[in-house]
C-alpha cells in the first residue's frame, strides 16, 4: 500500500470512526517499542516496525504472502539477520518457530539474500 492510499483509508476510517488517532496491529512480538509513528495532518497511525510486520506474515506461513516477504528481502527493506532474531521472540509454545524460521530461511535463498 503507497502512503497516499494509507492517507485515504486512515482518513475515510477517521470520518466514520470520529477518531483522531489508530493503531495498526500485525504483529506477534512486543512491538510497541518499536512501532512507527505516522502523522497525516491531526490523523496519527501507530504501525509496526517492518521486520515486525514481516515477522507476522512469516509466522502464518501463507503462500500468497511469500512474494512479499521475498521482495522485502531482495529490495533490503528488511534484513534477514533482525528478521530471524524477532522470530526467535516468538512464544515457542504458541508458535512452531523452527518452522518459520526455515520457512523465512527459504524466502531469503529464493530472494538472493
Amino acid at each position: 500500500m503507497q502512503r497516499t492510499e494509507l492517507a485515504h483509508v486512515l482518513r475515510a476510517s477517521a470520518e466514520i470512526a470520529q477518531e483522531k488517532s489508530f493503531v495498526l496491529v500485525g504483529s506477534q512480538v512486543n512491538w510497541m517499542s518499536r512501532a512507527v509513528f505516522t502523522y497525516l495532518g491531526d490523523l496519527t497511525a501507530i504501525c509496526p516496525d517492518l521486520h515486525d510486520l514481516t515477522v507476522s506474515k512469516c509466522a502464518a506461513g501463507r503462500d500468497k504472502v511469500a512474494g512479499f516477504v521475498e521482495i522485502l528481502l531482495k529490495h533490503r527493506c528488511i534484513d534477514i539477520k533482525v528478521l530471524l532474531q524477532r522470530i526467535n521472540f516468538l512464544d515457542a509454545t504458541k508458535y512452531r518457530v523452527l518452522h518459520i524460521t526455515q520457512w523465512t530461511q527459504r524466502r531469503a535463498l529464493e530472494a538472493g539474500v
